[in-house]
């Protein structure tokens, strides 16, 4: 509809977006219809939750929100983990982050096993692997 025009409009090309320290405590779901957006850094802020929106982020790559109060099974959307690209996702600091909870998120072994296979791909390209 009109929102989804007018939020890709202002910035169809945006790679990388930074809501860092600006005491957030929602974000809007039209972040999602961003499509270009490969980084999302909302370090610091008062989040609760991230909107279910971002799980339409077909090109995202890394999200980064340390320092936030992401807590409980759907905090993080499950199509954001399970249906996108995503490699990295930084959520330290997050009461989520206690004690492995982040392991029972609804999506995450689909990214945890992109990761992996990603990795793989990585070391099999002819990397160098060390032994230490």
């Amino acid at each position: 509809g009109e929102s989804k025009e007018k939020s890709t409009a202002l910035a169809p090309n945006l790679r990388e977006l930074n809501l860092s320290e600006n005491r957030l405590k929602r974000l809007p779901d039209t972040l999602g219809n961003v499509s270009s957006l490969q980084t999302f850094k909302v370090d610091s802020n008062l989040l609760t939750s991230l909107p279910q929106g971002l799980g339409n982020l077909a090109e995202i790559r890394k999200i980064s929100c340390l320092n936030n109060n992401l807590d409980g099974p759907d905090c993080i959307p499950e199509a954001l983990l399970r249906d996108t690209k995503l490699f990295i996702i930084e959520l330290d600091g997050n009461p989520i982050a206690k004690d492995g909870k982040y392991y029972k998120l609804k999506g995450f072994s689909d990214y945890e096993a992109r990761c992996k296979e990603k990795g793989d791909k990585q070391i099999q390209g002819g990397l160098p692997v060390t032994k230490a």
